[in-house]
């Protein structure tokens, strides 16, 4: 998809001028036949399923850094206040 613009600006405007309703026509028919014949089957192809993402994110999480040992010293502490 390519964007081609019709007719060139002058150069004291600083916005170009609003669509009219037959451009605004155009464009919403031109996005609904491409959503339609498009996309749709780009989604049915690629659509995840729930057992493949749950694969995917332990995957991705394996890669993570893994959480700090606990502090040894917390767990020295604990056991003595425990066994006083």
């Amino acid at each position: 998809m390519v964007l081609q613009i019709e007719k060139a600006l002058p150069g004291d405007t600083l916005s170009p001028p609003l669509p009219d309703k037959n451009q605004i026509a155009t464009n919403e028919a031109f996005w609904s036949h491409v959503e339609t014949q498009a996309f749709a089957p780009l989604e049915r192809g690629h659509a995840v399923r729930p057992e493949r993402a749950v694969q995917l994110g332990r995957m991705v999480a394996g890669y993570l850094p893994r959480a700090r040992e606990p502090n040894q010293n917390a767990i020295m502490a604990g056991a003595l206040i425990r066994a006083a």
